[in-house]
């Protein structure tokens, strides 16, 4: 079942660590469609191979963003304290005046939780179909 980009983002939030399943919950919010194989791993639909690794590496997340918001800058990727727990914040500016901040526990999941929260802002990018964003 693919969840919404609301949904999505809570989910990125509220994780301990990256995960396959997040990956592909990720690729699918944003548009793409995965075959799940349990024993091959999560595969786009497209043929173009397996889907990134978005929730545990930053290669991978920096990559997402420039593919999906392009005219975005990174504020800010830094180390927080979240109630008892220590997290991260990410700070990404879209367009010319908003910016989205999103806190989760590794320095990829914030970085995915803003780069859902800017996709799915119609008033924010302007790009021509989910499937060429991903």
């Amino acid at each position: 079942m693919t969840l919404t980009c609301e949904e999505t983002i809570a989910v990125l939030r509220c994780a301990d660590t990256g995960s396959r399943e997040l990956d592909a919950g990720v690729y699918e919010a944003l548009g793409g469609t995965v075959l799940t194989n349990v024993l091959a791993g999560y595969w786009r639909e497209d043929g173009n191979g397996q889907v990134p690794e978005y929730t545990t590496s930053l290669d991978a997340a920096f990559a997402l963003l420039e593919e999906v918001v392009p005219a975005s800058r990174l504020l800010s990727l830094s180390r927080c304290k979240n109630g008892d727990k220590l997290g991260w914040t990410c700070a990404l500016q879209c367009g010319c005046a908003e910016t989205i901040l999103s806190t989760a526990a590794t320095a990829p999941l914030a970085l995915n939780a803003a780069i859902v929260a800017a996709w799915s802002r119609p008033s924010v990018l302007n790009f021509p179909s989910a499937a060429a964003r991903v």
